[in-house]
């Protein structure tokens, strides 16, 4: 479902002065086959995001990496939300350490929709993406292949992925044409 008055207001006056985002909540979503220690969820929300009830936001998903912290991104997206030429988002950093599959299931299944119903999302792919450091990135890349109605982009940076490349040609093959995500990769 697209609210439509929620995507037509995608550049509205941001303007809050020297305030920075700030980690609103960390979140413990049920998950009942992974570990514990997926669950945990930090969400991090633009500065002014209480002061301005009407403005809905895109959402950004950060995956870290193996031996990563669900923390990793929160000291960045501060000094990112001070700078002059931020356009406010809401992020969200679970820890991820189980296996692929399940946490592709659990964030299409449960973390999404959870976010979607209890912060002031655009809840369209176009204006909710997925990112990742090294496994991360292999996870964002999973999620986002296979489920481009969810993804509009996805960014890998220093990719690292444990699937066979048969099986993400697969994935690929298998877009639909009007849903093949924005794909940014960063080596280095």
């Amino acid at each position: 479902v697209q609210p439509v008055d929620a995507v037509q207001q995608t550049h509205p006056d941001y303007s809050c002065g020297d305030e920075a985002g700030y980690v609103e909540r960390t979140l413990s979503l049920p998950a009942p086959d992974l570990p514990t220690m997926t669950t945990k969820i930090n969400v991090f929300l633009p500065p002014c995001y209480e002061a301005n009830p009407e403005v809905h936001y895109p959402v950004l998903y950060l995956l870290h990496g193996r031996g990563g912290s669900d923390t990793r991104y929160l000291e960045y997206l501060k000094t990112l939300s001070m700078s002059d030429n931020y356009v406010p988002f809401i992020a969200v950093t679970p820890k991820n350490g189980a296996e692929f599959d399940l946490v592709e299931s659990w964030m299409v299944e449960s973390l999404v929709p959870a976010i979607d119903q209890s912060y002031r999302t655009i809840p369209v792919s176009a204006y909710r993406g997925i990112g990742g450091l090294s496994r991360g990135a292999g996870i964002a890349m999973q999620v986002a292949l296979k489920h481009p109605e969810q993804f509009g982009q996805v960014h890998l940076s220093m990719l690292a992925h444990f699937r066979q490349t048969n099986e993400i040609e697969q994935w690929i093959q298998a877009l639909p044409p009007d849903q093949t995500p924005l794909i940014f990769i960063s080596i280095g």
